[in-house]
């Protein structure tokens, strides 16, 4: 589920969970608001030393991770193009 990848692309690059509760009661109210974007959360971790993330592939994790699944990427096929172009690869 493509929600599911943005969690985990999230996960992958900030080394957070995007939504991260500590109790289960927790969780409905974290995800009344959007998590902060990937650049956002490795300056608050204060990870100067990781790269830049590119500012399209945060786009696209930050759209993965959209609430309303119609303001999300279509398909698994929509997002492999945008990473393929988003790693200049054919």
């Amino acid at each position: 589920d493509l929600y599911a990848l943005g969690a985990l692309g999230y996960f992958l690059l900030t080394g957070r969970h995007a939504f991260a509760a500590h109790a289960l009661h927790e969780l409905p109210q974290m995800w009344e608001y959007a998590p902060a974007s990937v650049s956002a959360a490795v300056a608050e971790l204060g990870r100067h030393d990781l790269p830049q993330v590119p500012a399209e592939l945060e786009r696209l994790i930050d759209a993965l991770l959209r609430k309303d699944p119609r303001a999300r990427p279509g398909s698994a096929t929509e997002v492999m193009d945008r990473l393929t172009s988003l790693a200049s690869l054919e």
